[in-house]
């Protein structure tokens, strides 16, 4: 669900559609970042729910260190040894509930029209002390901040951006939500990469310290999932 190639209508004149993208895939970095968080958590391992994996990029790239993977998205690619099913994850996920001891979403709560309605699905698909790693572009970056200063819109939310990214989640949201699902037990992290705008020039190859929220492009929320005593 990351593309930036909305599905429209034939007439450039009908209007534009939201919150339904597909084959789309992210960054490296986004990958790296999500690897070494499922190994400092010690999460390799077990049934992994790839959740808007688009093209499978990821999928395959930790496809050795599952025992089985399933991705979901808007339409499927042919991916060998990779369970993929159909679906618009605006709705209910055609998945079912405890399965998975590892669910990633990569750069795609961005493009959903409800993050609450995304919560709960992704929740209640992940088995109990299982991990959820959600990545969406970092707000609070020092370059986003300075474009939401100067232009009044979230540095990856601007027109261009629209209408891919619609829905631009803070970490406070992120907080809220959590608690809202009774889900206390979540941490952040950071890629610790953020781009100069107007340039394929990473801020850290000037200034190597820079890290954490201020300087990383993109943020990872993470929850291990607490479910009722049966």
């Amino acid at each position: 669900m990351k593309s930036n190639r909305p599905r429209k209508r034939n007439s450039d004149s009908s209007p534009r559609i939201v919150g339904v993208q597909d084959s789309g895939g992210s960054s490296d970095k986004i990958y790296n970042s999500c690897i070494d968080l499922l190994g400092r958590e010690g999460a390799l391992g077990g049934a992994l729910a790839d959740i808007g994996g688009g093209r499978g990029s990821f999928s395959l790239r930790v496809k050795g260190f599952f025992d089985t993977i399933s991705l979901l998205d808007y339409s499927m690619p042919d991916l060998n040894g990779i369970n993929t099913k159909a679906a618009n994850l605006n709705e209910l996920w055609p998945l079912p509930s405890d399965a998975f001891d590892v669910a990633v979403a990569l750069e795609v709560i961005e493009h959903l029209e409800n993050p609450r309605h995304f919560f709960r699905e992704i929740i209640r698909i992940t088995k109990c002390g299982g991990l959820v790693i959600v990545s969406t572009p970092n707000q609070l970056s020092i370059f986003s901040k300075l474009c939401f200063l100067i232009r009044s819109q979230h540095q990856q939310f601007q027109d261009a951006c629209y209408p891919a990214h619609i829905t631009a989640v803070l970490p406070k949201d992120f907080e809220r939500i959590s608690f809202e699902l009774g889900q206390p037990d979540f941490f952040f992290s950071y890629t610790s990469l953020t781009r100069i705008p107007g340039t394929k020039m990473n801020f850290q190859e000037i200034v190597p310290w820079a890290k954490g929220r201020p300087f990383s492009d993109n943020i990872l929320f993470a929850i291990r999932v607490r479910k009722p005593s049966s």
